[in-house]
C-alpha cells in the first residue's frame, strides 16, 4: 500500500503543502482586498493577479527547474513566495492602493507555480513502474482535499491578526512546505540533476502532450463554469445563493469519493488510460448539459454530485498521460504548463460569465461550456490520432528514471 510507503508520505506531505497557499489564495485575497480597500469588486482584481502569474510562471519556472539544480532553484522560488506573501501582509494591514497590491499578487502567484510539476517528476523516483499510476490517482483525491479544506481554513484565520490571519496562515503553510519540499528534494534531486544532463539537450516538448493539454483545458473550462455559474443557476430556480457554498462543497466531496475509487479501482477499470480519459470527459459534459436543464433544487444537488465524481479520476489520468507522453528532461515544465492550462480554463470561465450572463444566463452558459468541454474531448481524440510515437516509449515508460 502507498501509505506504508514513507518517502511516499513525505512526498504527499510536502506536495500538498505546497499547494496549501495556491488553494487559499482566492478567498484571502478577496477578503484582504475587502479590508484594505474596502471592495471586494477590487478583490476579484487580486485573484485574477494571482491566477494572471500562475499561468505566467509555470511554464517558465517549470523549465528553469528542469534546466537548474533542483534544491537550489526551489530555495529561490520559495524564497520569492515567502517575500511576497509577507509584503502582502504588509500592504493590506497599511491599506495601500490596489495596483502595489495586485502587482505582489502576481508575483505571489508566479513564485511557487512550477513546484508541484517538479514534486511530481519526484514522484518518478519514490515509486515502482506499477504503483506510479495508482499514486498519481491519490494524489488527485488530496488535491481535492486541500482545495475543499481551504476556504473553512481562510474563514478561520482570517479574522486574526487584525484581517490578515489568512495570509499569515498562507505566509506559515509556505514556509513549512518549503522545508517539506527541500527535504524530499536532497534525497532525489542529485540523480535527476544526472539524468537531465544525459538526456537529449533538445527533446521536442510538445511531441504527443498536445492531446493532454486539450484535456486539461477541457476540464478546466467545464469544472471551472460549473463552479462560477451556480449561484446564478440557484437565482434562476428561486432558491437561496447562500446554498452555492455547499453545493460547491458537495461537489468537491463526490470529487474526492471518485478518485478513491478510481484509485481503489485502478486494476480494474476495461480499456485504456486514454479512453477513459475520453469517456470521464463526455461524462462530464453530460453532468453540464444535465445541470443546465435541471427543474429542481433536488435535481440539481444530484447533477452536482454525479458530476463532481470525474473530476478526480480526470485528474489522475492526465498526469499519467503526460509523464508517459512528455520527454523525460522537460517533466518538470510539463506538469506546470498542464497546471497553467487548467487555470487559464477557470479563469475563462469566469471571464465569459463577466461577458455572457447577462445575455445567455446561466443555462446558456453552461451549455457553452458543455460545448467547449465536448470540443477539448474531441480535439484530445483527433491530436492522439496525430501524434508521433511517446516521449518515453520504453516498456518502463512511467518510471524510467529509476
Amino acid at each position: 500500500m502507498l501509505a506504508a510507503n514513507r518517502e511516499w508520505r513525505r512526498w504527499a506531505l510536502a506536495i500538498n503543502l505546497v499547494r496549501l497557499p495556491t488553494a487559499m489564495a482566492p478567498l484571502a485575497l478577496l477578503l484582504a482586498a475587502g479590508m484594505a480597500l474596502g471592495s471586494l469588486a477590487q478583490g476579484g482584481l487580486l485573484v485574477g493577479a494571482y491566477s494572471f502569474g500562475e499561468v505566467l510562471g509555470a511554464p517558465v519556472a517549470g523549465r528553469a527547474l528542469d534546466r537548474l539544480p533542483l534544491r537550489g532553484a526551489l530555495k529561490v522560488m520559495f524564497g520569492v513566495e515567502a517575500a511576497a506573501l509577507a509584503a502582502l501582509v504588509v500592504a493590506v494591514a497599511s491599506g495601500v492602493a490596489l495596483a502595489p497590491l495586485a502587482a505582489i499578487a502576481l508575483i505571489t502567484g508566479a513564485a511557487p507555480s512550477a513546484v508541484p510539476g517538479a514534486l511530481r517528476t519526484l514522484l518518478e523516483h519514490i515509486l515502482d513502474a506499477e504503483k506510479l499510476e495508482a499514486a498519481l490517482g491519490a494524489d488527485a483525491t488530496l488535491l481535492e482535499v486541500v482545495y475543499a479544506l481551504a476556504p473553512a481554513l481562510v474563514a478561520l484565520l482570517s479574522p486574526a491578526a487584525g484581517g490578515t490571519g489568512a495570509l499569515l496562515g498562507m505566509t506559515a503553510a509556505a514556509v513549512i512546505a518549503a522545508a517539506a519540499t527541500l527535504h524530499v528534494a536532497s534525497s532525489h534531486s542529485a540523480r535527476q540533476q544526472q539524468e537531465t544532463e544525459v538526456s537529449a539537450a533538445h527533446e521536442p516538448f510538445l511531441r504527443g502532450c498536445l492531446s493532454v493539454f486539450a484535456a486539461s483545458a477541457a476540464l478546466g473550462i467545464g469544472e471551472g463554469m460549473l463552479v462560477v455559474t451556480l449561484p446564478s443557476l440557484l437565482h434562476n430556480l428561486n432558491i437561496s445563493t447562500r446554498f452555492a457554498g455547499p453545493l460547491i462543497a458537495l461537489f468537491a466531496l463526490a470529487s474526492i469519493l471518485g478518485g478513491a475509487i478510481y484509485t481503489k479501482r485502478l486494476p480494474r477499470w476495461p480499456g485504456s488510460r486514454e479512453r477513459r480519459g475520453d469517456a470521464l470527459l463526455l461524462a462530464l459534459t453530460a453532468g453540464l448539459l444535465a445541470l443546465a436543464a435541471s427543474p429542481t433544487a433536488l435535481i440539481t444537488g444530484v447533477t452536482v454530485a454525479l458530476t463532481g465524481l470525474t473530476v478526480a479520476p480526470l485528474n489522475a489520468v492526465r498526469a499519467a498521460e503526460l509523464t508517459h507522453r512528455a520527454p523525460r528532461s522537460r517533466h518538470s515544465q510539463a506538469f506546470s504548463l498542464l497546471s497553467a492550462i487548467m487555470t487559464a480554463g477557470y479563469s475563462l470561465a469566469g471571464l465569459l460569465l463577466g461577458v455572457l450572463l447577462t445575455s445567455l444566463g446561466a443555462r446558456g452558459l453552461l451549455i457553452l461550456a458543455a460545448a467547449l468541454t465536448a470540443t477539448g474531448a474531441l480535439s484530445s481524440i483527433l491530436l492522439r490520432t496525430v501524434r508521433t510515437p511517446p516521449a518515453n516509449s520504453t516498456p518502463r515508460s512511467l518510471h524510467t528514471r529509476c
